[in-house]
């Protein structure tokens, strides 16, 4: 029986079709980072749906080396050099937080960030009560940027309840729940001067 499934399977999982079907999702995916890389504003379904997506996507990938364990076996698909490859995604899996950091000092370029207790956030106190930061981003923007949720963890844990988040930019917004609704959005286009009305 496990023979016969497998030969079942193996025309389908070595086919042309089903490699080229995986070529596409890959450029897929590719595009979809860029379309969320690029959207100035998004709302939070747009973020969900691509980020179903992209695990979906994932889940093919999965998929697709499962079953090619299965049909080709363990032994044969597990040589040496694929050994080595495994070792190296599951090595560039690992160094996520430390890729985040390299990615954000690089958009941060020379400016000084706060790294204290446990935070690595672009923010600077201009005074005591007034704080400056990057704009707060989630999904794959928050690889380069503060990413929200962590930016209202260190306004909870640095100023609980005693702040508010003024909203600057124009193009970009952000759900205010991140930090209970104490947000105010003042229209200022990105490197442009604000008018004084």
């Amino acid at each position: 029986m496990y023979q016969d499934i497998r030969m079942k399977i193996t025309p389908f999982v070595m086919s042309f079709g089903f490699r080229m079907f995986g070529v596409v999702l890959i450029i897929v995916d590719i595009v979809l980072v860029i379309v969320d890389l690029s959207l100035m504003t998004r709302s939070r379904d747009v973020g969900d749906a691509l980020e179903t997506i992209s695990l979906i996507i994932s889940l093919f990938f999965l998929t697709d080396v499962l079953l090619r364990v299965y049909v080709e076996g363990v032994v044969t698909f597990l040589r040496s050099l694929r050994i080595i490859i495994l070792v190296r995604i599951f090595r560039l899996a690992s160094q996520k937080k430390e890729l985040e950091k390299v990615t954000r000092r690089m958009v941060s370029e020379n400016k000084r960030r706060y790294q204290k207790d446990g935070f690595d956030l672009d923010l600077t106190y201009v005074t005591d009560r007034v704080i400056a930061m990057s704009f707060p981003s989630s999904g794959k923007q928050a690889l380069y940027r503060n990413p929200i949720r962590e930016v209202a963890r260190f306004l909870d844990t640095k100023h609980e309840d005693h702040y508010r988040v003024y909203n600057l930019c124009s193009e970009k917004g952000y759900d205010p729940k991140f930090f209970h609704y104490r947000v105010e959005r003042v229209f200022i286009d990105d490197h442009n001067v604000p008018s004084l009305e």
